[in-house]
């Protein structure tokens, strides 16, 4: 029998639970996208890795790129003058096959 709860009255067992589905469609996904697995390769599928990354991440709506770029209140970070490019890395990607089958688990 299957009962709606809302994500706070969930136990933690039953998080994991929910978050373990949620991956195994992600991987399901990718099996089956038309673009193949290759495309895949390199996206974190792990529970685990995905909480480490997140639990190291800052999270944002959005990034105030104008600071870099001379605009807006000034900082002393080397990266405020004007002209100067920023350096951007990508540590980790989230795919679109996550994303989807979190927002169908939704």
């Amino acid at each position: 029998m299957l009962l709606e709860k809302s994500w706070e009255e969930l136990s933690y067992g039953l998080k994991m639970r929910v978050l373990e589905l949620v991956i195994a469609l992600c991987k399901y996904q990718t099996l089956v996208h038309p673009r193949e697995i290759n495309v895949y390769l390199e996206d974190v599928t792990e529970l685990d890795a995905i909480r480490a990354l997140l639990n190291r991440c800052t999270l944002t709506t959005e990034y105030p790129l104008d600071r870099h770029l001379g605009k807006g209140r000034p900082s002393s970070a080397s990266t405020d003058i004007p002209g100067k490019a920023l350096s951007l890395y990508i540590r980790a990607v989230i795919s679109d096959t996550l994303l989807s089958s979190t927002a169908w688990f939704h």
